[in-house]
């Protein structure tokens, strides 16, 4: 290939680049438009972040960078492509995922996601979960259940009942068997196979739980003719969560978890529990080992928050597992998420230890301030804080005071 070739093809993958530009800024207007209402600060902001995207974005040295921080986790994400495709499949799924979410109403996902954040004791406006896989999880057991299909609430009676009938399947107890109606809002008694054995391999794929599989493809295939889904990107995109979520709801049967998948309903007047790190309960080594190994070797981080809560107590030990390193990434924020604002402050006054220790508190200031962090949990602690609302950090800086 001449010089004169190669500068040709270099030139028209420019112009290809550009041409792509203005086609995704005039989808990203569109999808932006039919958004979720929502309080999710990682949505609002990473869709309002997007916008810089298309004013930063260099096509002709830096065609493969990403010039825009994108927090808001997708159900769906590829993280094998790069520059421009990868936000284009970004704001797509983003769209796609909205699209679905908006054929609930505001009110009954607002309801789901206090309930998960009750549940959990997070706050569901500042933690970074996916809101589309919150809504279609619970609507497809609410399917199963034989609910209507808009119906996003789960009672604890509703969560057991699931469980023991897939518990039934996986056992080969022949009662009891679960699968979804389409004729009718019933769940419907089949009969158990005799020769299906769930022992028979140790390793999950599909015909591990050939029927929980089966009743959860139908389920699946159940509500979009129930919410009269036509739109085949929208379908896609569910088929290809299907094989995710099946392989999720199978591996929680298995390891005993499967209250991960389900977000049960709790009652309006329940608040989120405060958890207060108590220096009198330090535990000894061979204990604290224990704990540390136990997180280490979990890989649901809803699992981790568990078993820090029900064991560690004591700010020493709180701080010895932060600083082990046994959580990654956006764990230590999820961490941070299901802490009182009273904890918060309590691990505020040892990342700003050496700041309060010359004047009074102004955490405000001390976020735009602070130098950099080489540790780990403060360096996500910072970014943490720096996403809360200002009514929370004047409260976090209160509790602080009365601790200094």
């Amino acid at each position: 290939m001449t010089a004169k070739n190669v500068k040709k093809v270099y030139l028209r993958g420019i112009e290809i680049l550009e041409e792509e530009l203005v086609r995704l800024k005039n989808f990203y207007e569109l999808m932006m438009s039919r958004k979720l209402d929502t309080n999710s600060i990682a949505y609002n902001d990473t869709l309002m972040e997007l916008s810089s995207f298309f004013k930063s974005y260099i096509i002709k040295f830096e065609a493969q960078d990403i010039p825009v921080s994108i927090d808001y986790p997708l159900a769906l994400d590829d993280m094998d492509i790069q520059g421009i495709y990868y936000v284009k499949n970004y704001i797509e799924s983003i769209d796609i995922e909205n699209r679905f979410c908006n054929l609930f109403k505001k009110k009954d996902r607002e309801k789901l996601f206090y309930d998960y954040g009750v549940t959990y004791k997070i706050d569901c406006d500042v933690i970074l979960v996916n809101l589309f896989e919150l809504i279609i999880n619970n609507c497809i057991f609410s399917t199963i259940l034989g609910n209507e299909v808009t119906n996003l609430e789960i009672s604890e009676y509703e969560y057991e009942f699931l469980e023991k009938q897939f518990k039934n399947i996986c056992n080969n107890i022949a009662e009891d068997k679960v699968i979804v109606s389409e004729e009718s809002n019933i769940i419907e008694l089949i009969e158990v196979d005799d020769s299906f054995n769930t022992e028979a391999d140790s390793n999950l794929d599909y015909n591990d739980f050939e029927k929980i599989t089966l009743i959860l493809m139908e389920a699946i295939e159940v509500l979009v003719k129930r919410l009269r889904i036509e739109d085949e990107v929208v379908i896609r995109y569910i088929k290809k969560y299907e094989k995710r979520f099946i392989e999720s709801v199978l591996s929680s049967i298995k390891s005993n978890t499967f209250k991960s998948m389900v977000t049960v309903s709790k009652n309006k007047n329940e608040q989120l529990e405060s958890y207060i790190v108590d220096d009198e309960s330090k535990l000894d080594d061979e204990s604290f080992r224990k704990i540390f190994n136990e997180i280490l070797d979990s890989t649901s981080i809803i699992e981790k928050i568990r078993i820090i809560k029900e064991n560690i107590n004591a700010k020493k030990d709180f701080i010895d597992i932060l600083e082990s390193e046994c959580l990654f990434g956006e764990e230590y924020l999820m961490l941070f998420a299901s802490l009182s604002e009273l904890e918060l402050a309590i691990l505020g006054s040892v990342v700003f230890y050496e700041d309060i220790r010359m004047r009074e508190i102004n955490i405000l200031e001390f976020l735009l301030n602070k130098k950099t962090e080489t540790t780990l949990w403060k360096i996500e602690y910072l970014k943490f804080m720096k996403r809360q609302s200002e009514d929370k950090i004047r409260s976090i800086e209160e509790h602080m005071n009365k601790i200094n």
